[in-house]
């Protein structure tokens, strides 16, 4: 797949999240933070993150982020 045709890291996050891949998921987080993706802004409060909320890398994004935990 050409680099222009990857979905957001964001998304790939997330459905590695839902599908219980944390290793996976946030490798992609990573990703998307390096990106500076838009999609987020939302990190802290949409419900689409609450299967990683609770492990540490979770915070350190948020942190990284000038969100606070």
């Amino acid at each position: 797949m050409k680099k222009g045709n990857m979905p957001p890291a964001s998304l790939l996050a997330r459905l590695n999240g839902e599908l219980g891949n944390r290793d996976e998921a946030f490798k992609w987080l990573e990703k998307a933070y390096q990106n500076n993706e838009s999609d987020l802004t939302f990190l802290k409060v949409s419900p689409l993150w609450d299967k990683l909320r609770d492990d540490p890398r979770f915070a350190d994004i948020l942190r990284r982020l000038n969100f606070t935990p």
